[in-house]
């Protein structure tokens, strides 16, 4: 047990040196006590055997000890290794153009990620449509994004986020909805707990933001179907549009008769007309842009699981339709995104099909 003690403590080659010189002395210890000259001998190999023991453990012990350090000299620590990066692009889809909204806010938070965003246009609008059909939609969206090497995915559509969970929860990248970071920032948002939620059809009929609302804040929300905002809006309409500002006002009279002081833009085109609501609701209500709020949890998420990519410089974004939007669309655009936008076409049928183009 003490050689295999001072094999840890030493080394095996330390613990044999040491070893051999104990075996030698208290031979000759042993030896000593026999001899009929006395005391004196025995004293003699023990002074012998305790220097022979000093010198082996001398020659083992500087295993165990810092070198010499100049006080003058900065202490040194080991560098941390950075966290690995990856360069793959960041996917954002939709049904149209309102996604985009995640990709200005992603452009500002994350200025050297690439992006690959692809809408739906040839398809839109999703607000109508019953939610099996969107679940599947959403696959060959998500599909066709995945084949490209997308590291993460963004659903920057509330009607997508409400009911393609079946999709959406398969994935074998992280995916982010706009639903959970949206209705966080409404409860934080709201001073009486009364809040707003403006939506497609499909997106109220869920039930899903709102009862992620209802269970931050402990009270009812007021949901309000806007069926008609995200065609109009695709179709390059604006804030002085008078058709588009007579139906907000329509959809705003539920929110103002029950007194919210905070609505959650819960389709991700209504912030491009955020000013709107803002004209009909007053400027003490609080709007949430659900796209925002999105990405913001996105670029948090990124950085923690180390996804990021390299560097700082502006990356490239490139946008994808399954129809190019119209030019006022595309107008609407490049004023939201504050640079060039030039979409590509993509053909639903190599949206659908084993493509990397």
């Amino acid at each position: 047990l003490g050689h295999e003690l001072l094999g840890l403590l030493l080394g095996v080659e330390g613990a044999d040196r040491l070893g051999r010189v104990l075996e030698r002395g208290i031979v000759g210890v042993a030896l000593d006590l026999g001899d009929d000259g006395g005391g004196v001998p025995t004293l003699v190999a023990l002074v012998h055997l305790a220097a022979d023991a000093a010198v082996a453990l001398w020659a083992v012990l500087p295993r165990f000890a810092a070198p010499p350090r100049n006080p003058n000299q900065a202490l040194i620590f080991p560098r941390k290794e950075a966290p690995p990066m990856d360069p793959r692009p960041i996917g954002v889809f939709d049904s149209g153009i309102g996604g985009l909204m995640a990709v200005r806010m992603l452009r500002h938070l994350l200025p050297g990620e690439p992006i690959l965003y692809l809408g739906d246009t040839a398809r839109m609008p999703y607000g109508d449509r019953p939610a099996g059909e969107i679940d599947r939609l959403t696959g060959e969206l998500t599909g066709w994004l995945l084949r490209q090497n997308v590291k993460a995915l963004i659903a920057a559509c509330g009607t997508i986020s409400c009911n393609a969970g079946e999709t959406l929860q398969q994935l074998p990248v992280p995916c982010f909805d706009v639903v959970t970071a949206a209705a966080e920032a409404a409860a934080q948002a709201t001073r009486n707990g009364k809040v707003g939620l403006a939506a497609t059809s499909a997106t109220i009929r869920s039930g899903r933001f709102t009862e992620e609302i209802e269970r931050r804040t402990g009270q009812a929300v007021t949901a309000v179907p806007c069926p008609l905002l995200a065609p109009m809006i695709e179709h390059g309409a604006g804030p002085d549009d008078p058709a588009l500002a007579a139906a907000v006002a329509e959809y705003c009279q539920p929110l103002l008769q029950s007194g919210v002081d905070t609505v959650v833009l819960g389709c991700t085109h209504y912030p491009l007309i955020a000013e709107l609501f803002t004209r009909i609701l007053g400027p003490e209500v609080t709007l949430i842009d659900c796209a925002g709020e999105a990405a913001k949890a996105v670029a948090e998420a990124m950085k923690e699981q180390h996804l990021l990519a390299e560097g700082n410089d502006p990356a490239v974004t490139e946008y994808r339709f399954t129809a190019l939007p119209p030019q006022a669309a595309r107008q609407t655009a490049r004023r939201m995104l504050g640079e060039d936008f030039t979409p590509r076409l993509l053909p639903l049928e190599k949206l659908t099909a084993f493509s990397t183009e």
